[in-house]
C-alpha cells in the first residue's frame, strides 16, 4: 500500500473504474484519462459496451505504463452495485493481468467514497479477495500496489492491512 498519485507509477498497468459504456468519469478513471490522454477513453469505448464487473485493456496512452485495465465497475448512471460489484471488478481485472502476463498493477480503491463503500470496509471486504486470489493461483507472479490518495489516517490503514491480510491469510479466506 502506498500512498500517492496513481497515474504517476511505473507500474505494468493502472486500474481505472469506467462504467459500462467504457467512459472514464469517476474519479480515479477521470485522473487516468487526464494523465494519459483523451484518447485512452476513445479507445476504450470503441470496444463496448461492457459486462458489469468486466475488465478489458488499453494502450496506456502518456502514462508510465504498458496499459490500462478498465472494469466496469458502474452503470452509464454512476449506479453500481456495491461490493459484489467491487470484488467482480477487482477479480476481472487480476485475471486479465494474468492473462496479459503483466508484473504489475496499481489499484486504487475502486467503489469507495462518494459512491459505495467506506475505504476501511473496503479493505475489509476487497483486500481478503485479492489474498485469495493469489493463493488460489500460487504460480502467478503479479505484485498488486494498491494507491491510495491522500488518506488523512494512511499509517492507521497500513496496518489495518496487515491485519486484514495476515488472518485472511491465515483463515484460507
Amino acid at each position: 500500500m502506498v500512498e500517492g498519485d496513481i497515474t504517476t507509477f511505473a507500474i505494468d498497468a493502472v486500474i481505472s473504474n469506467d462504467d459500462v459504456e467504457g467512459r472514464m468519469w469517476a474519479a480515479v478513471a477521470s485522473s487516468i484519462k487526464s494523465a494519459a490522454g483523451a484518447d485512452i477513453e476513445r479507445d476504450s469505448v470503441s470496444r463496448g459496451p461492457y459486462s458489469l464487473g468486466s475488465a478489458w485493456f488499453t494502450y496506456g496512452g502518456n502514462l508510465p505504463t504498458k496499459g490500462v485495465i478498465h472494469v466496469a465497475a458502474m452503470d452509464r448512471n454512476g449506479k453500481s452495485g456495491g461490493l459484489d460489484t467491487i470484488r467482480m471488478c477487482v477479480q476481472s481485472a487480476l485475471e486479465e493481468a494474468v492473462e496479459r502476463r503483466l508484473e504489475s498493477v496499481a489499484l486504487a480503491t475502486i467503489g469507495t467514497y462518494p459512491q459505495t463503500v467506506a475505504l476501511d470496509t473496503w479493505l475489509k471486504e476487497i483486500a481478503p479477495e485479492v489474498v485469495k486470489f493469489f493463493r488460489d493461483t500460487a504460480s502467478v507472479k503479479l505484485a498488486v500496489l494498491l494507491v491510495l490518495y491522500e488518506p488523512d489516517n494512511f499509517n492507521e490503514l497500513v496496518q489495518l492491512l496487515r491485519e486484514i491480510c495476515a488472518t485472511a491469510n491465515d483463515s484460507g479466506r
